[in-house]
This record gives C-alpha cells, sequence and structure tokens, in this order.
C-alpha cells in the first residue's frame, strides 16, 4: 500500500493511482536493475521529480515517473529516497537510451526555475486523461505479450 497524505480527495487518489499504474504498465520492468516482475504490481512507480514541490503538471505527467523494484527504489546506495543526486544520474542516462524526447523534456525541466502552482487541478479531466493513456499502454501492453508468446519467449 502507498502512503499518501491525509488531506488527499478521492478524485486526487485516482488520478495518482492511475499515474502510477500508467508508469508501471509502459515500463514493465525496474529500469535500474531491470528485473521483470511476475505481476506489474510488484513495481513501484516512481516520480523523478519529488512531488512535494506543487506541480501538478508534472506530477500527473507519466513522463516523468519510472518503474523501479522495492531495491533500487527504497534501498540501494543510488535509490532515489538514498540519495536522489547519484539516482538521477543513474537513471537519466538509461532514459535518454530509450526516449531521447522524454529524457529532453526531464532534464529541461530539471534545469529551469520551479513553478508552484496555486490554482487547483481539474481531477476529472486529469483522470480522463490518464485513462485513455492507460487502454493505449494496456493495449500495447497485450500486443506486445502476444507476440513475446508466438515467437516461445518466457512471459
Amino acid at each position: 500500500m502507498v502512503k499518501q497524505p491525509i488531506f488527499m480527495t478521492n478524485a486526487e487518489k485516482k488520478c495518482r493511482e492511475l499515474w502510477r499504474q500508467c508508469v508501471k504498465l509502459r515500463d514493465r520492468f525496474c529500469v535500474i536493475c531491470g528485473w521483470t516482475p511476475p505481476e506489474l504490481g510488484q513495481l513501484n512507480a516512481h516520480h523523478i521529480w519529488f512531488q512535494s514541490a506543487g506541480n501538478w503538471k508534472v506530477l500527473f505527467d507519466i513522463d516523468f515517473g519510472t518503474s523501479l523494484c522495492r531495491w533500487c527504489h527504497l534501498e540501494r546506495e543510488y535509490a532515489p529516497h538514498v540519495d536522489n543526486e547519484k539516482f538521477l544520474e543513474k537513471i537519466l542516462p538509461r532514459i535518454k537510451q530509450d526516449s531521447p524526447d522524454r529524457a529532453a523534456k526531464i532534464i529541461k525541466f530539471l534545469n529551469e526555475p520551479k513553478e508552484v502552482l496555486t490554482e487547483k487541478p481539474c481531477y476529472a479531466e486529469i483522470a480522463g486523461k490518464l485513462q485513455l493513456k492507460f487502454k493505449e499502454l494496456e493495449s500495447s501492453y497485450w500486443m506486445n505479450k502476444d507476440i513475446d508468446n508466438s515467437r516461445g519467449a518466457p512471459i
């Protein structure tokens, strides 16, 4: 169970859960060590940029999320909850290799002044966009599973 702030509305909780599901479905494995779990629920979705700064546009953008196993998320010397600088040094080259555009977006954001948004987000709109993204990723996930099965590769 993921710890969430007490003051979070049900709409925000739904958006956060959809965000986590999308990140894990996109990555499908720990992007640091490469571990592929038997079930996606065994991965942790982590915000590359800490969510506490109040920018909900980044908070719900799956480009700013990554999937990690519990060990890489919490325990290793370069785990984000141990040393975020080392984590960024480890993760950004991997993201750049897989998705140069996504990496450029993250690096640009990390290097610019942070905007704290004071207006309230429209959670219904955010949830709708995340649900569409989830359906797109889910379709891709099952298509790739079918391809893996047709090649005889283990799932």
